[in-house]
């Protein structure tokens, strides 16, 4: 075996066990290795992968510089898979960094016809559309995509996958009876991700529908211990989010402003998928929660989870804060992330030419004005 082969193997296995990180290393070695004997088949093929991994872990305008580099010098006879995926990979790129919805609806045509003459599934085609409706706030579109990508006779390695995302839309969608039935179909599948997808399924349920905190925090137990020592950056974003948003609901935690608070401790670590718009967003809207959390305790008012908001909070018509001065001070601090986090959703909503993020934003100010008012 070539020493390129021995490389790509290795790097393949990495990439299986999730550490992206190794694997992006060990493909742009068998890529160089590759080159070094003339070998440009083999080294497409790596720098494809090598920037699959690279994105993978973070570093988004990294994979995309490996992938200008690889299709600009793409031979001939380049392998099929990898020919598909660096141009799907772009399509995915352009949607974490700059999603602007014409650009999007343009590549996505361009996979289109290049599948009519080229190996690609419908089921992957089925994905990305639903993937561009899921990021324009089309949750409904999105979820059919998906269920038909599910029927499709060419994806049944994509099952898992399709089942998870699914299962959130129908989150989104106020269904957590067909979230349900999602995760029964998730479990049904073979793909080394579905332990860990299936926690998390059954966290966003159970939280959705306000089971009780022992619940959650089983469930997250759960969760974190499957995502143990996965490289990727959106898993360990994902972590950072579910223990925040979880906490937050601990009605045992006392202040979430306390310098040992679960939730806080979370939010004083950066996200690690800064270059992708909609981890950013994600960390705003996060940030803006924790404010309102804040903002409910020190007003009395039960915790309640804002994300899926399937059990609005209890405000009575008049609130007596015990401190007064603190209250204000939350309550600026919690207008000031309303207004932090509508510039950069109205800066994502007017790219994808859509408005759910800034109503998303909306609905928490009227929270926070509600909780305000209350208190007069």
């Amino acid at each position: 075996m070539a020493y390129h082969d021995e490389l790509f193997k290795q790097g393949r296995q990495a990439g299986l066990a999730d550490r992206v990180a190794e694997a992006a290393l060990l493909y742009r070695s068998a890529a160089s290795a590759a080159l070094e004997v003339g070998d440009r088949t083999a080294w497409f093929k790596c720098m494809v992968r090598a920037a699959s991994a690279t994105g993978d872990k973070g570093d988004i305008r990294a994979s995309l510089a490996l992938l200008l580099e690889a299709r600009e010098s793409e031979p001939e006879d380049a392998p099929q898979f990898e020919a598909w995926s660096a141009r799907r990979e772009i399509f995915f790129i352009t949607q974490s960094i700059r999603p602007e919805r014409s650009r999007l609806k343009q590549l996505l045509a361009d996979l289109r016809f290049y599948a009519t003459t080229h190996s690609a599934r419908a089921a992957e085609l089925l994905l990305l559309e639903g993937s561009l409706n899921s990021f324009c706030g089309d949750w409904r579109t999105a979820l059919a995509c998906f269920e038909t990508a599910w029927q499709a006779k060419d994806g049944h390695d994509l099952k898992a996958y399709n089942a998870y995302i699914a299962a959130s839309h129908c989150l989104r969608l106020g269904q957590p009876s067909a979230c349900r039935d999602w995760i029964f179909a998730l479990d049904q599948c073979e793909d080394k991700s579905v332990p860990r997808w299936s926690a998390e399924s059954t966290l966003l349920l159970a939280r959705a529908e306000g089971q009780p905190f022992a619940t959650l925090l089983s469930n997250l137990r759960t969760y974190t211990d499957r995502a143990a020592g996965v490289q990727r950056a959106d898993t360990a974003d994902i972590v950072r989010e579910l223990v925040a948003r979880t906490h937050l609901l601990d009605p045992n935690a006392g202040d979430p402003a306390a310098d040992f608070h679960p939730s806080r401790s979370e939010l004083r670590q950066a996200p690690r998928n800064r270059q992708v718009v909609h981890s950013r967003y994600d960390a705003h809207l996060l940030h803006l929660d924790y404010r309102l959390a804040c903002l409910r305790y020190v007003a009395s008012v039960p915790a309640v989870d804002d994300f899926y908001y399937y059990q609005p909070q209890q405000v009575p018509a008049s609130l007596v804060p015990t401190d007064l001065a603190q209250f204000q001070r939350r309550l600026h601090k919690a207008r000031a992330a309303v207004a932090s986090t509508l510039r950069y959703a109205r800066h994502l909503d007017t790219l994808l030419e859509c408005d759910y993020r800034q109503r998303e934003v909306q609905a928490r100010s009227e929270r926070i004005e509600e909780i305000a008012r209350a208190v007069g």
